[in-house]
């Protein structure tokens, strides 16, 4: 038996829209893969260019592609009901990745069977030097983390295809930020992340991305998603500390509101009290 097709399927989860200039440079990145079992679920969301065009004239067996009419967040997650892989690898069509990002991803979850999650560092396109930041390994208190923002790189991710099983999706309520929503779901169930540092992955950044053209929308939402952490946070816990913890978020709130409190300062403060709960819980 081929050493490659012994080991577990993965399905890289591809959704296009537009993308004629960077699919092909995408698709080659991955073709190129140390790791070959594989299959490549290419998610069409209603391109109006050649998009189509250049991912069918590829040859390899592996690439499938399916269209649907421009609806990014339910084809997202109608992506995952294609996938036949054990892991699943998101990747975005205008970025390129390292040529061991999915055999490295795939050694860590073979070997940590508590992790559900696998992400990377990302670099900007082009670049020759590694970028690292954040945590090495497993993330510990992910969901305090959490409430200072989205940590997490997107594209890098690779989780078990069990999460999707379990009903974990992207929730277009939240479009824009659906990734970091989608984080703070699983944080808060517990879900064991875990991050390499190593860039993984090459980002382009262009006045065409989501984060540029919907700037405004995004911040929108991930306040509503860290102000939605924030509560559950807080009524998870213990009664005496739950009722003095909303007293606080009363006063910042209506200190915010004011002016007198920037929203960093806001999450900052309560991601300080939390890591504090925290330790204390462990040190119990």
């Amino acid at each position: 038996m081929n050493k490659q097709t012994s080991k577990p399927l993965v399905s890289v989860v591809l959704p296009m829209y537009n993308a004629e200039k960077t699919i092909a440079e995408c698709l080659d990145s991955i073709i190129g893969q140390t790791y070959t079992n594989m299959e490549i679920i290419v998610m069409d969301d209603g391109s109006t260019d050649n998009s189509v065009e250049v991912v069918k004239s590829y040859a390899d067996k592996r690439i499938k592609i399916f269209r649907y009419k421009h609806n990014y967040i339910v084809n997202l997650n109608r992506g995952f009901l294609h996938c036949n892989g054990k892991y699943i690898a998101r990747m975005d069509a205008d970025d390129r990745m390292c040529p061991t990002r999915i055999e490295k991803q795939v050694e860590v979850l073979e070997n940590h069977h508590n992790v559900s999650v696998c992400c990377s560092v990302m670099k900007k396109y082009g670049c020759t030097e590694d970028v690292r930041y954040g945590c090495d390994g497993i993330i510990p208190n992910l969901k305090i983390r959490l409430l200072r923002g989205n940590c997490l790189a997107h594209p890098t991710m690779m989780f078990r295809k069990t999460l999707i099983q379990e009903g974990f999706r992207y929730k277009k309520a939240y479009i824009y930020a659906e990734d970091y929503k989608l984080w703070v779901d699983m944080a808060l169930k517990d879900v064991v992340f875990y991050n390499i540092p190593e860039a993984l992955v090459e980002y382009r950044k262009s006045k065409t991305q989501v984060s540029y053209l919907y700037n405004g929308q995004q911040r929108m939402n991930a306040w509503l998603i860290r102000q939605e952490l924030l509560e559950t946070l807080i009524k998870q816990c213990p009664v005496p500390l739950r009722n003095k913890l909303r007293k606080v978020y009363t006063g910042l709130l209506d200190l915010n509101h004011e002016g007198v409190v920037a929203p960093k300062g806001f999450y900052d403060i309560f991601f300080n009290i939390f890591q504090q709960i925290a330790a204390r819980n462990n040190d119990m």
